[in-house]
């Protein structure tokens, strides 16, 4: 919140900070006192009621805007052709935003490069990861440099890399890193299921596009045979390739002949 705070100053604001809240004067209607507080990734103006998102907020505001980036070299490159129609919200990306360029867990700068990951001032010590579907930006997958993933959705739950996926030999993983390792490693029908927590809803995905022989490379530690177990059990047309006890595709430096060797064609 405090990084929301010197964004808003350096437009003209006077932020006030109220509990959880930090509240501004409201840029839909006129007013003399704050009434527009913002919370976490929503706001909502006590005065005239208006609503939402902060990415939102921020787009009415003109501190991000939709339609391209400035990435590596000047070089302009589309991350939103056209905005989502039936949101409540507006997707944004930042005006700062920059391709990540350097290596970082075993994922090369080409990689980063090739799948649009970008920081921003606006996301401090995150990396971006984002979801597309046919050309449309569909999601953001923030990952702290320390923390767990938070994941926004602007509509319906999507696994990451899914666009470029065919319904047959598909490659299952837990993370983004896991996705990219394997990649790296000369399979690019590989998405990630964004955490065991999403099992559920990408069995769901693989009913919707009639998946065969979809291979389920899950982390190899309790939570991810557990949540291997299940996916199985409940979508027959795959099958489970045992990582090495506590390991992932991401930390595992003999992937590619890992993958030789246990991925059925």
């Amino acid at each position: 919140m405090s990084n929301i705070y010197s964004i808003l100053e350096s437009q003209g604001y006077k932020p006030q900070h109220k509990g959880e809240w930090v509240f501004i004067n409201c840029p839909f209607h006129l007013e003399e006192k704050p009434s527009l507080g913002i919370k976490q990734d929503f706001f909502k103006c006590f005065g005239c009621g208006k609503s939402g998102s902060l990415i939102y907020l921020l787009e009415e505001l003109g501190i991000i805007e939709k339609p391209e980036i400035d990435v590596v070299g000047n070089i302009k490159e589309k991350l939103l052709n056209s905005v989502i129609s039936n949101l409540s919200s507006l997707v944004g990306i930042p005006k700062d935003a920059k391709i990540f360029d350097r290596e970082y867990r075993r994922i090369t700068p080409n990689t980063y490069r090739v799948f649009n990951v970008f920081t921003s001032k606006f996301f401090p010590d995150e990396l971006i990861f984002p979801i597309y579907a046919e050309d449309n930006l569909r999601g953001l997958v923030r990952k702290p440099l320390q923390g767990k993933y938070k994941i926004n959705f602007y509509g319906k739950y999507l696994p990451y890399n899914f666009a470029n996926c065919l319904s047959t030999n598909l490659i299952v993983v837990e993370g983004v890193f896991d996705a990219l390792s394997v990649w790296q490693a000369g399979y690019n029908n590989v998405c990630s299921v964004l955490g065991t927590g999403n099992v559920y809803n990408f069995t769901r995905f693989l009913r919707s596009i009639k998946a065969r022989n979809v291979c389920i490379l899950f982390d190899g530690d309790n939570a991810g045979r557990s949540a291997a177990k299940k996916l199985n059990e409940m979508y027959s047309n795959s099958y489970i390739i045992d990582m090495p006890e506590d390991t992932d595709p991401n930390s595992l430096s003999n992937l590619k002949e890992f993958l030789q060797r246990n991925i059925k064609q």
